[in-house]
């Protein structure tokens, strides 16, 4: 049964569901990508790894490094659980574009745009780079082969965005991401009972 964000983005065209998914990538999921990346490569220090604890020596204050631990584990699970929030057009996860993307003629067109952009005599080629004599055999290559370069690369553009689509549907009804959902749930609490237990104080004292 589809949820009223998903009737909506039926109605809409091609090129507007195209556009919105952009700006969603654009404006923040890049960059929260980005973040969670970063994040993750810390947590290899401070959660999988003995490099910084073997420079703590002994003392009072292996709670506070525990508890430091658990925080920093904590946002990493926040983080990745806001990635893969369900779809919503209040909301800039991963779900949302996939929901944008996720249609026969949208995908059509993304292979359009991915195949005029390796045609075009006026644009960057080859990942950004441009060379005069590299566009000109292209071009002839184009002009020989019934299968030519740039068709390739949209076909290839074509299949990635469904995979993408697939892998991203997975993901979302994983068990894995619903157990990160739920440790992140239920983290505040044993946080605030190790807090309680600190000395043997409550909070409420």
């Amino acid at each position: 049964m589809k949820t009223d964000f998903q009737k909506r983005i039926a109605k809409l065209d091609a090129a507007t569901r195209i556009e919105r998914a952009k700006k969603l990538l654009a404006d923040k999921i890049i960059n929260d990508v980005r973040v969670a990346i970063d994040i993750q490569a810390n947590n290899e220090y401070l959660l999988y790894s003995n490099q910084l604890v073997d420079q703590i020596p002994r003392s009072y204050a292996a709670n506070a490094y525990n508890i430091l631990i658990g925080s920093v584990f904590h946002y990493a699970a926040l983080r990745t659980v806001v990635l893969w929030d369900s779809a919503r057009k209040d909301r800039a996860s991963i779900q949302t574009v996939v929901e944008y993307i996720d249609d026969p003629a949208v995908i059509d067109a993304l292979a359009d745009e991915h195949l005029k952009a390796f045609k075009s005599r006026d644009e960057p080629r080859l990942y950004g780079i441009y060379d005069p004599e590299i566009d000109a055999e292209i071009d002839r290559l184009n002009k020989q082969l019934p299968n030519s370069f740039a068709e390739k690369q949209a076909r290839k553009a074509r299949r990635a965005l469904h995979w993408a689509v697939y892998v991203a549907r997975r993901i979302a009804v994983s068990g894995e991401l619903r157990r990160v959902r739920e440790w992140r749930d239920i983290y505040p609490v044993l946080f605030t009972r190790r807090l309680e237990n600190v000395g043997g104080c409550s909070l409420s004292d």
